[in-house]
């Protein structure tokens, strides 16, 4: 099988305002992750993967780029499996994305233990027949060593090796970076030792370049103040150092956050382009007087050092009553889509097309197209091709075909009822 790749979405559970502290806004990262070879899907035909909200079930459906259509979801795993109905009862969405690593043999979700109160990670095997999926024994779920306290956020590297969440130190409030090597051959994790970060309140991971070199997140300390967190990951243990000037500040608090007079700043999607070269950043501010504003930040990010630094003519203001929530950046890095609230008062949700400068990053002060979704914005997602585009609202999926020269969003196929989901894959053959 030649030219064969794949996608993995960061997202989290549809909602107007997305703070750090429950997990963040996260738009996506690309990864090669084919369906096993001996798998039944048609040529130019996908399967999605996704974690619903409301019950703790993994759905399955295909996908085809081509003619813009999203097929029926049925259960990923089968009901009359003794395995299957154990997990469903045991487990709460919290959240968390679905992830799968290059091989694309598993599938890994994370979530409230109901029997425990605790958060735990499983794993499941894909079937190579129709896709299906099995809990993978001793992973259902997987309980670290160290136990999670309030972890914020859950991101695969851009290599797909590695797994990481943002959680927080129960004593010294610090932010702490988790980090699991996926064991290929088995389908295991590898724990390794939290590392702690820089004195925060709210840390949340947000987005990892695809060499598998650096991640960027959210970070606000104890005044209010929010900066951009960012990580060198080790090339071989992966295992995350925080890169020096981290967290780089982006927005002060004026005074008394989060009660008092000055603004209040909320951390929401981030996204970078294929090359590593910039990245984007949503921010969400609102005064004592609730008045809401948001803005997309702008860094150039440093080849050698990782270092994030705003380029010229950033932020690009949104203005009052409008926000971003999710960011994804094409996968030939052309274009910039942001789902959000244009005008809350008028209750406007739906997408943003932004063309972005190869050169600086940069990209308008407005957008070049913009969509309307009723109840925006849930998972968003881009096919691996760029042909596609699909979102996930409280109450249904919409599709969407782009246009290659433009970026622009064309409305396809009929909508497929959904409940809201919390995480989404795309598998490729």
């Amino acid at each position: 099988m030649a030219n064969i790749r794949g996608f993995t979405a960061v997202v989290f559970p549809p909602a107007l305002c997305c703070l750090v502290l429950l997990g963040g806004c996260g738009g996506g990262q690309s990864v090669t992750t084919p369906l096993p070879t001996s798998s039944t899907l048609a040529s130019g035909t996908e399967m999605l993967y996704s974690q619903e909200t409301v019950e703790s079930q993994i759905l399955m459906s295909t996908l085809t780029p081509a003619s813009g259509t999203l097929g029926t979801f049925w259960l990923a795993c089968p009901e009359d499996v003794i395995a299957c109905e154990s997990q469903q009862n045991d487990y709460e969405p919290t959240g968390f994305p679905l992830v799968s690593p290059p091989a694309g043999k598993y599938i890994y979700a994370a979530g409230q233990v109901s029997s425990s109160g605790g958060v735990g990670i499983w794993a499941y095997s894909i079937q190579d027949t129709v896709g299906s999926i099995l809990p993978v024994s001793g992973y259902e779920p997987f309980l670290p060593s160290t136990a999670f306290y309030s972890p914020t956020a859950m991101l695969m590297d851009g290599q797909g090796k590695h797994l990481y969440f943002s959680d927080s130190d129960p004593t010294s409030h610090a932010g702490v970076l988790r980090e699991f090597t996926f064991l290929s051959d088995t389908g295991g994790l590898q724990e390794s030792s939290p590392v702690t970060t820089a004195p925060t309140l709210n840390f949340s991971i947000q987005a990892a370049d695809t060499a598998g070199r650096y991640l960027y997140g959210w970070s606000t300390d104890s005044s209010g103040n929010i900066g951009i967190s960012a990580f060198a990951l080790d090339p071989s243990t992966g295992t995350p150092t925080e890169i020096s000037g981290s967290p780089f500040p982006v927005a002060e608090q004026l005074s008394g956050w989060p009660w008092g007079t000055g603004d209040q700043y909320v951390g929401t999607g981030m996204a970078l382009t294929p090359s590593g070269q910039f990245l984007y950043a949503g921010l969400q501010s609102w005064s004592n007087l609730d008045v809401e504003s948001g803005a997309i930040y702008v860094f150039s990010i440093d080849p050698g050092t990782g270092a994030p630094a705003q380029i010229q003519g950033s932020p690009i203001s949104l203005g009052e009553n409008s926000w971003a929530l999710r960011l994804l950046v094409h996968p030939r890095g052309k274009f910039l889509y942001v789902s959000g609230v244009q005008d809350s008062g008028q209750s406007i949700t739906g997408i943003s097309v932004y063309p972005l400068d190869a050169k600086s990053g940069s990209i308008p002060q407005t957008p070049a197209t913009f969509v309307t979704i009723e109840n925006c914005c849930g998972p968003f997602l881009i096919d691996p091709s760029g042909a596609m585009l699909l979102e996930s609202s409280t109450s249904a999926w919409s599709t969407f075909a782009l246009d290659a020269s433009t970026g622009a969003l064309t409305a396809t196929g009929a909508e497929q009822l959904s409940s809201g989901a919390s995480g989404v894959v795309v598998l490729t053959p």
